[in-house]
This record gives structure tokens, sequence and C-alpha cells, in this order.
């Protein structure tokens, strides 16, 4: 035998007093009777907790109704458990899956007002006003662009037609996307060089000119030279007193020597020449000296006369052969050349002078030259070189040279364009001008930019809600299916169902099943006559033994190895007496073995009521002694559940014997527990049941008494039973003398004292 042992210590909320024993012992089967809100349902939900965790037992609880799932919607019951929570589950699935439904129709249709197309119209569907913004920034740019696209080509047609004598462009056209790409390369020149560049597209190829050599010449040099000639003195070696200090003497006797023999006439003095006067004139002349004084003086006067010479032959540049572009440059460098020439020219003879001077006069000392020294050919040259090799090297590139002119020309052409608003032909336009006009651009094209990643951002927000709905839905709909693939077949149950109602009597209570697509299994409820019964004129009686009896198949139908707990959580409630004898009887059944649903060696089985008659009536009948001297109190568990306490019932004596003494045993402890809603309710029950069993009518028994008719009136209770303590305005102590004095006056005082207890 299965004895269990449930820790009352593991209860959620304080519901039972734990402070003496927390362990609650069950024998494989138990009764226990509480009144309503005593803990019945928490003790279910202790077994449940405990003994699911250890998966030694099945454990099986039945709560009435909570397993049965009315649909009023279509007028039919749902059985089971598993069922229940399944189309729990999918009408909540359902429910959730046409909100979200909504929503993506919602959203789609928030996609369809950004991406708008006039046949979105019909659908009622408007322009979104990011859809607005965005296509009003678009057409604005598209407008201007529009405007500046035709100033280009405007643009193009002026470079075209430029000049007859000039072309600008290469190839065989020029358009408006040549226009636009040189805008950036625009560049205005200054007349001078754009003249030049006129110039240079006029020019035909010329041949290359040879460069001038260098003349270096130290000048300066020279002219010392000259001045250390000049003032040169001759040595005497013998003083001839004729001659001493007059240089015109010595120079007139120096060339008379050079005339005369010795033997000869003098031509001058008319006497004799003689060796000995040659030898004195020799001596006096210093013959060595003067021999090299007038060796310089040849040597520096063709010197010079080479300079002079070279002068003379220097070829003068030719403007014309050069490019025009250079003829400026060329013009002014010829001058240069002709002022250093004539310069040079000048100083040369001046020095050439004063050394011819010397020659005639070659014992005088002459005064050094102070003349400026000239500048040199070699600076002009190197300029006229300059610009013959630029002049060269434009011969070598003369294409490319021209190809470079003409986009000079070209971009001058092209500023001129966009910087000129009155030339425009679109000031009629209020055209401000091309720069003005494409920071406008600008600024609409970030407009665009802006709105459309503001549209973007939204669009992509919605989508990404719209997966995300689809997504959820996808998941709704596979929940959906897996629920509808664990619901079970209950028609073979619902056909017991059926056969035990109709041999209970019951004939007007039939389950008819009833099939959906995609829905969980549905029961009809049919009369007599197999018609369909209003699911809102079902008692609550009716309903709850159609849920105990699908509970009672569901116990048949599972497997009969697994260890199993089954706990009946206050099943009987409003049936009427022969659904509650049908009940009861299929409670004693099963915890018996009859059905083979229940093993006492194995199983565990427990019964909880608060429901006197029921209590009485469910258990075994009698407390007769079995051969061993064994009672039924001995054999199964009894329990009374008061002021948060197990009593455990051990004997006949402490019983309920009847359903009218356990009202009695209730109104006690409803009084020393103080609840005085609860004591008038038992006292009305007391009363009914008295006066029914005695044939007394309600008159003859409260006698005129109202206060007292109006407690303890059975026809009152609803309005009684939503009093406080306070809107009683009675005692506890008051409602019992009350209640007593009603079979004190009425003569049954032994009956009152008989059962009440304090």
């Amino acid at each position: 035998m299965t004895n269990l042992t449930i820790d009352l210590s593991k209860q959620e909320y304080p519901v039972f007093n734990i402070c003496d024993d927390h362990i609650l012992d069950l024998k494989p089967i138990n009764f226990i009777f509480g009144r309503n809100g005593t803990g019945k349902s928490s003790l279910a939900q202790l077994i449940k907790q405990q003994y699911e965790e250890t998966e030694e037992y099945d454990v099986c609880v039945f709560t009435g109704m909570q397993d049965l799932l009315v649909d009023d919607k279509l007028n039919a019951v749902v059985l089971g458990k598993e069922n229940k929570e399944a189309k729990e589950q999918v009408d909540r699935i359902d429910l959730d899956l046409i909100s979200r439904q909504g929503k993506l129709t919602e959203l789609e249709n928030s996609l369809k007002s950004l991406l708008w197309k006039p046949e979105f119209k019909e659908l009622g569907i408007n322009k979104n006003l990011l859809f607005t913004h965005k296509e009003e920034a678009e057409k604005d740019y598209k407008s201007k662009e529009q405007l500046i696209d035709a100033f280009y080509t405007y643009g193009a047609k002026e470079v075209r037609e430029f000049s007859p004598n000039i072309k600008l462009f290469s190839g065989s056209s020029y358009n408006k996307n040549n226009f636009e790409r040189e805008i950036q390369r625009a560049r205005r020149l200054p007349d001078k060089e754009l003249s030049l560049c006129k110039a240079q597209l006029r020019d035909n190829p010329k041949e290359k000119l040879k460069p001038y050599h260098a003349i270096h010449h130290n000048y300066e040099e020279l002219l010392d030279r000259v001045n250390e000639v000049i003032t040169r003195e001759l040595a005497q070696i013998e003083i001839l007193p004729e001659f001493k200090d007059n240089p015109q003497k010595q120079n007139f006797a120096m060339h008379g020597k050079k005339l005369h023999r010795p033997g000869e006439i003098c031509a001058f003095c008319g006497n004799l020449y003689t060796k000995q006067r040659e030898e004195k004139l020799e001596l006096f002349l210093s013959v060595d000296e003067l021999k090299k004084l007038n060796n310089d003086l040849d040597l520096l006067l063709k010197r010079i006369n080479t300079h002079l010479k070279e002068m003379e032959e220097l070829e003068e540049p030719k403007t014309s052969s050069f490019y025009s572009f250079l003829s400026d440059e060329v013009s002014d460098n010829i001058l240069g050349i002709k002022h250093a020439q004539s310069s040079l020219v000048s100083f040369l003879r001046i020095l050439e002078s004063e050394l011819n001077e010397k020659r005639r006069d070659l014992f005088s000392r002459r005064n050094p030259l102070s003349e400026q020294i000239p500048d040199s050919l070699n600076a002009e040259i190197e300029n006229i070189n300059k610009l013959i090799d630029r002049h060269n090297n434009h011969t070598d590139s003369f294409v490319e040279q021209q190809k470079k002119a003409r986009d000079i020309i070209r971009f001058h052409l092209i500023s001129e364009i966009i910087e000129d608003i009155k030339k425009h032909p679109f000031k009629k336009n209020s055209w401000r001008g091309y720069c003005a006009e494409k920071n406008d651009l600008k600024h609409l094209a970030e407009r665009v930019v802006n709105e459309r990643q503001i549209f973007e951002q939204e669009v992509e927000s919605i989508e990404i809600s719209i997966r995300a709905e689809k997504s959820a839905i996808a998941r709704l709909e596979g929940d959906r299916r897996n629920q509808l693939k664990r619901t079970q077949n209950t028609e073979y149950l619902a056909n017991i169902i059926n056969q035990k109602l109709s041999a209970g009597g019951k004939q007007d209570l039939k389950l008819s099943v009833r099939r959906l697509e995609d829905d969980v299994e549905h029961y009809m409820i049919l009369d007599e006559k197999n018609g369909t019964r209003d699911i809102s004129k079902i008692s609550a009686g009716e309903k709850n033994i159609i849920a105990f009896l699908y509970f009672i198949g569901f116990l048949k139908s599972m497997d009969s190895r697994q260890k199993k707990i089954i706990v009946f959580d206050d099943p009987m409630t409003s049936n009427d007496d022969t659904m509650q004898y049908l009940m009861i009887t299929e409670l004693q059944r099963l915890y018996r073995g009859t059905d083979r649903i229940f093993d006492r060696n194995r199983d565990c089985f427990l019964c909880m009521t608060h429901n006197v008659h029921f209590y009485l009536n469910v258990q075994p009948h009698g407390a007769i002694e079995d051969k061993h001297g064994r009672t039924k109190y001995d054999k199964y568990n009894f329990y009374i559940i008061r002021d948060k306490t197990f009593f455990k019932v051990e004997k006949e004596e402490d019983d309920f014997k009847t359903h009218y003494e356990a009202l009695w045993m209730e109104l006690n402890d409803l009084f020393e527990s103080g609840h005085l809603n609860s004591m008038l309710n038992s006292m009305r029950r007391i009363v009914e049941t008295f006066m029914l069993f005695n044939k007394i009518h309600p008159d003859h028994f409260y006698k005129g008494k109202d206060e007292h008719r109006k407690m303890f009136n059975v026809h009152s209770h609803a309005a009684i039973d939503e009093l406080s303590a306070d809107a009683i305005g009675k005692t506890k102590e008051q409602l019992r003398d009350m209640f007593k004095y009603l079979f004190y006056d009425n003569e049954f005082e032994e009956h009152f004292d008989s059962y009440w207890k304090h």
C-alpha cells in the first residue's frame, strides 16, 4: 500500500497552520471535508507541485468545470484539460493573430502611403507627408537642374561660335557636357596674356633658331692693363743734359734714331750721326724697356681691335624669326643688346685712343682712366638664348602648345560666360548667375538627400516592423498548428459519457461531436429529441457532470502501469439528486477498483468536498469492524479542516452522522471563529431543515418576530450574505441568543441543547 506525505510548509501563502505539525499523511484512500475557503484547492496544488517534480506519479486533479471549456460563439463545449488548454491557446493565438494581422495591414498601408502610386488612391490610401516632402524636393531639384542644364547648352553654343578664325576645341563638336566639365577650370586672363594666346593660335610652325655664344671678356682687367701701360715711365741709364726732363726731346731723339744710321748726316741739324752718338742714345733710351712698352701697346691695341670687330660682327636677332607671342620680348632684348653693344664700343674706343696717345709720346706718363666698366653682353645674350629656347621648345611641341593656348582662351571665355549675367538668355526667368544658381542646386541636392534619408529611414523602420509582424504571425501560426497537433480525439470518451448519462436517467443531456477545420474538437449538447440545446441554458450541474464523467474516462484511458495520484477538488456542485448519486457511484467504483482505474497498492485517491451530504455518502458506509477489528477510520484517512488545521477523524463519534448534524457542527465551529455572515447562513439552513422535517409553517415558527424572521428567513440570504459585521449590528453571542430563543419559544429546548456545544 502507498502512503504519501504532504509538506504543508511549502505553501505559497499562509493557508494552513503549520506551527505544530507541517506534515499531512495520506493513505491510499482519503476523504477531506472543508468549507469553502479552507484551503482544499491549495492542498491540491501542493500535492501537484511536490509529486509532479518526482516524475514517479502522474498527478491527476479534477477541478470541476475548470477542465470544461464553454464556447458560447459555437454553442458548444470542449472536453478535456489538454483540449481545453489547446482551445484556450488557439483562441488566444487567434486573437493575437487578428490583432497582428490588423497591425500588419496598417503597416502595409503606411508603407504604400510612403511608396505611393496613383492606383493606391482607389484603395483610399493618400500620400504620406514624407513622400510629399521628398517629391517636392526632387521636383524643385529637377527644375533647377533643367535650368542649369539649359545654361550648359547655351555656354557650349557660345564657345562653338566664339571666332571664325580661332577654333577653341578639338574634335568635331563641343557640347554641354564638355562645357559643364570645364567650368571648374575656368579662369579669366589679363588682356595681354589673352592677346598673346590669340597671337599664338594665329602662328604657323617656324624653324628652330641657333643660340648665341657667350662673350667672356674681363673688361675690368683690360682697363687695369691699359692704365698700367699708359702710366708707365722709361728708365734713363746715361744722363744727357740736352734731353733731361724733356719728354718731347726724348721722343724726338727716339724717332731720329730710328731714321738714321751711324755715318749719316742728321736731317735736322746737318751734322754727322756717329757710332759713338748711337751708343749714347741707346744707353739713354734703355732700348729693352722701350721695346717692351711698344710690344704691350701693340698687344692691347690688337686685343681692343678684336673686341671691336667682335661687336661689329655680332648678328642682331630678327623679330620675324620668332613666334609672334615672343615678339615683344625679342624687341626688348634687341634694344638691350644694342645698348650694351654701344656702351662696350664706346668704352673700347676710349681705351684705344689712350693707347695711341701713349704710343705717340712714349716717354710721357699719362693719367690713368676712370671709365665706368660697361655691362657685359652676356646678360643680354643669356636672355635672347632663353627666348630662343622658348621658341625652339614651342616648335618641338607646336601642336601641344596650340592646344594649350586654345584651352586657356576657352577657359577664359567660359569664365566670361558664367560671370556675365547680362548675356544670359534666361534673365527673364530670374537667372541670378551660374554660381548662385549652382549653389542653390547644391542646397536643393542636400535637401533631397535629407528628405530621402528621412523617407528611407521611415520606409526601413516600417519594413522592419512588417518583417517582425510577419515573423510573429508565422510563429503564432506555427504555435497554433502545434496546439492543434496536441489535441486529443475525445469522441470515444463522449460516447462513454452519453452512455453513463443515459443510464443515470439524464436523457436530455447528450454530446454530439462538431468538427471544425483548423480548430479543436467541439461538442454540442443535444436533448432527448436530438435537438440542439442552447449552451447558455445548460446548468452548472450539467456542465459539471460532463466534466466529471470526462475526467473518469480520461483516467481509464491512461497507462495502467503508471502510478497515479487522483485528486477530486470539490467535485460536487449544484447537481440534482440524480447527478449526485451518479457522481457518488462513479467515485465509489473508482476507489474500490471496480473500473480497474485505481490500484490501492500503488495509487493514491483523495476526495475533498464542502458538501456534508456528499461527504457522508461518497465514503464507505458504516463503521463495521473487519475480522482484524479495523473500521474504515483505520483503513482510510478522514480529515475535517477547521481554523486552518487538519483534524483527523479516527472514530465514528468524531465524524458527521447526518447532513443536519453537520450543519450544527459547522455552526459551532463558526461561532468559535466569530464568522457572523457564515453563522447566519448555517442558522438559516438549520431553520429551513428543521421546519421542513417537522412540517412547521414559518408563520408559526417565527410567531411575529420580524427581526428574527429577517435574520433567519431562508429567502433573504442573498442580502444577508453581503452584509458586513457592522451592517449586521449583532455580536456572535447576540446572534446565538436570538437563534436559541426561536427553539426555546417553540418548546424545543432539548433539541437545541443537544446540538449546541457552547
